[in-house]
């Protein structure tokens, strides 16, 4: 079960729950923080124990709301949960908000990752004409709901 945990307050009971038991028991297996709760869980249909979870690092208070931060991210285990790495690769760093995540049913070795990327764009190469003044620099607008990236990840295909 994936917390995310009371939107106006950090607090320990965010993360990823486990039951073996049918709901008896849980056992948190993923937790990256009092401020990052889990927001979305795959299972690959062809592997059971291979589990993807998503990480939302947010801080929504009355007066402000910090929609990603570094502790958000997309995780996987191997192990039924017992143990988590963090992907990266192709996949944007920094600052991220929220993400989903969904594997392609005509071929579950394909994952499709919907990433908040908060991070600033770079800003692009401006050349002036000759002669011209050279242009002052201007703030770079963020990406933000209105320019998401979406990024496939491709897992290992399956004997």
């Amino acid at each position: 079960m994936a917390a995310v945990g009371y939107h106006f307050s950090n607090g320990p009971d965010r993360g990823l729950y486990k039951t073996a038991d049918g709901g008896k028991s849980w056992t948190k297996v993923l937790f990256k923080g009092d401020h990052a709760g889990v927001v979305d869980v795959v299972i690959d249909p062809k592997k059971p124990s291979t589990l993807f979870a998503v990480t939302y690092d947010k801080q929504r208070i009355p007066w402000n709301f910090d929609e990603g931060g570094p502790e958000t991210g997309i995780y996987k285990s191997t192990d039924d949960g017992k143990t988590w790495r963090r992907l990266a690769g192709g996949l944007p760093s920094g600052k991220l908000g929220r993400c989903g995540l969904v594997i392609y049913p005509k071929d579950p070795a394909i994952m499709y990752a919907v990433i908040d990327n908060m991070n600033p764009r770079p800003a692009a190469a401006e050349k002036p004409a000759p002669g011209a003044q050279q242009p002052a620099a201007r703030p770079q607008p963020r990406a933000r709901s209105a320019a998401r990236s979406t990024a496939p990840i491709t897992a290992a295909r399956r004997g």
